[in-house]
């Protein structure tokens, strides 16, 4: 997976980075692709220069995958807690797709059996008749 950062009213540091790198390997983990196939644009930074207290900093991250994009955007009054926040926003989007396509699938397979077991009873009932 592919990560582009980009910081906005502030230094990126290698403390940051790092924190940032382990927490989207965790998404990447979860995700299940091995190759660059995903692509993630991230941005962290304050949203001022000049607020001393409150949520002024922001974590926002989309990510490029199986032709779709997710996307997480937190606010909180310490970069950590908002990358954190923003990790598990973008982790909860991701399984919620998964899971819907497991569900879809495995609808169609259920289907499908059911329409298998009804050809083989009618085809059982013909030849006991």
């Amino acid at each position: 997976m592919k990560i582009n950062v980009k910081s906005q009213n502030m230094d990126m540091t290698l403390a940051i980075s790092d924190y940032l790198n382990k927490r989207l390997n965790h998404v990447k983990k979860f995700m299940g692709i091995t190759d660059d196939a995903a692509i993630v644009y991230v941005e962290v930074g304050k949203t001022s220069k000049h607020h001393k207290q409150g949520d002024y900093f922001q974590a926002e991250a989309h990510l490029h995958a199986w032709g779709k994009e997710f996307s997480a955007t937190s606010k909180q009054s310490d970069l950590y807690s908002a990358i954190d926040e923003m990790k598990d926003e973008l982790t909860r989007e991701v399984k919620e797709y998964k899971n819907k396509k497991t569900d879809t699938a495995r609808k169609g397979d259920r289907k499908i059996k059911s329409l298998l077991l009804e050809v083989r009873g009618d085809k059982e009932k013909e030849t006991i008749e």
